[in-house]
């Protein structure tokens, strides 16, 4: 499974499938960086646990911090919504 949206596809189509959007915003802005050295410079398939690890214990505690001290911004590596069916 492999699909990415804009924010504004993504409201396209959940909009289209009938539902309201209370939120939509980009999330872990701070996973871009390890995903394009791992996916696009190392050319690797997946994470190993060591890497899985790393990033469990050091970018997502990161990443909560720089949302609280950044706010939210236009950019990151994955796509949240919550809608709710009218």
């Amino acid at each position: 499974h492999y699909r990415r949206y804009t924010l504004g596809e993504l409201r396209a189509v959940v909009e289209a499938a009938g539902f309201t959007i209370s939120t939509l915003r980009y999330v872990d802005r701070l996973g871009i960086v390890p995903y394009w050295l791992n996916y696009r410079l190392l050319n690797k398939s997946g994470l190993s646990g060591v890497s899985a690890w790393t990033f469990d214990k050091v970018f997502v505690p990161a990443m909560a911090a720089t949302d609280r001290v950044l706010g939210r911004v236009n950019t990151g590596r994955n796509a949240v919504c919550v809608a709710v069916r009218r």
